[in-house]
């Protein structure tokens, strides 16, 4: 089975994982401008961690689904960055939102987000071996 297909339940995982960010982006901006009209540099500055977190876990995601370590292991940190979104979302969508609560959760899926960067750099360092020997 290939790492990149429809077929692989990793891949769609992280498929899944991906269109869940990309949509926290966008509710994340819509919920933000109508509740941040007094701090516009708050919400600068939140929709730019947001865009930040999503190439980083577009890019980290794919290569860690290239390359995954066992497979539970893969998808339960992939799981688990899947949670931290939706709660990630679902906090900020609530019109009374502690700033504590929302930066837990993104927390916890920045968390998941370096583990899984630093097993795709160790895949990677050892492909690079591999083709060099």
């Amino acid at each position: 089975m290939t790492a990149i297909s429809l077929h692989n339940p990793l891949f769609v995982t992280y498929l899944i994982a991906a269109i869940v960010s990309i949509l926290n982006v966008v509710v994340s901006r819509l919920s933000l401008s109508t509740k941040s009209k007094a701090d516009p540099e708050r919400m600068r500055r939140v929709q730019r961690e947001d865009l930040t977190l999503l190439c980083i876990f577009l890019v980290a995601g794919l290569v860690f689904v290239m390359r995954p370590p066992w497979f539970w292991i893969a998808q339960g940190m992939l799981l688990v960055y899947l949670v931290a979104q939706v709660a990630y979302l679902a906090v900020s969508m609530r019109a009374q939102t502690r700033e504590e609560a929302r930066l837990a959760f993104r927390m916890l899926g920045a968390l998941f987000l370096a583990l899984m960067a630093g097993w795709g750099l160790a895949a990677a360092a050892d492909a690079l071996y591999d083709l060099l020997d």
